[in-house]
């Protein structure tokens, strides 16, 4: 997680990975899917960062919006964004990846 400033206004950017598995009914084979989401929330954080490491687990709710962006090379790509409203802590990395 980052701080960034634009203008007057500061604000938190991180990216969340949500992922999906599955089981084929009819092959057995287990799927899985990721898609990884650009999120900023405003302010600069206060307390929050410390906590936004890389296998956090966080609850994200907020508005989504499609973005397609040029890369470096000139491709062109499409992704995720959330204007975060709420967030939520929900375990640290070392802790079971599914408590359900």
């Amino acid at each position: 997680a980052h701080v960034r400033v634009a203008g007057q206004s500061k604000f938190v950017s991180f990216d969340v990975c949500h992922s999906e598995k599955w089981t084929d009914k009819s092959t057995g084979a287990i799927t899985e899917r990721q898609e990884w989401v650009s999120c900023t929330i405003d302010g600069d954080g206060g307390s929050l960062l410390q906590f936004l490491k890389k296998g956090t687990k966080v609850f994200v709710l907020g508005e989504l919006r499609k973005r397609v962006y040029q890369t470096r090379s000139g491709e062109y790509q499409a992704g995720i964004e959330c204007k975060v409203r709420q967030l939520e802590l929900c375990g640290s990395p070392k802790q079971d990846e599914r408590p359900f």
